[in-house]
């Protein structure tokens, strides 16, 4: 975790329940530290950018896009003071949110998904 005085808290989203819940936690965290929230949803879709059949007019970037300002809105409306920014990575989670959590104060993650 990063110590400096710009660092924000990051919460990692994947539109469950259980992680806007650690949203909830996270904005309001970031508001007590008077900290920017860094929204992350970091997901891997196997052979990214390809539709499986009978999925028509699917999207992955519009899907993620969906769950990253769902989850920028709950924390604007929870915090509307609080500083956010969101965003989506692909790739594998784990790697993407131990990056993220290098350059972040505190790190808040649900507790599935």
């Amino acid at each position: 975790m990063n110590e400096t005085a710009g660092a924000p808290v990051l919460a990692a989203v994947d539109g469950t329940e259980e992680s806007l819940r650690a949203l909830d936690w996270a904005a309001d965290e970031a508001l007590l530290r008077g900290r920017q929230l860094r929204i992350v949803y970091a997901f891997d879709w196997p052979v990214y950018r390809t539709v499986p059949a009978g999925i028509p007019d699917f999207s992955i970037e519009e899907f993620a896009h969906r769950v990253v300002e769902h989850a920028r809105r709950r924390a604007g409306e929870r915090a509307p003071r609080l500083r956010v920014e969101a965003e989506f990575k692909v790739g594998d989670a784990a790697p993407i949110l131990l990056l993220e959590a290098a350059e972040a104060e505190l790190a808040v993650l649900g507790s599935r998904g």
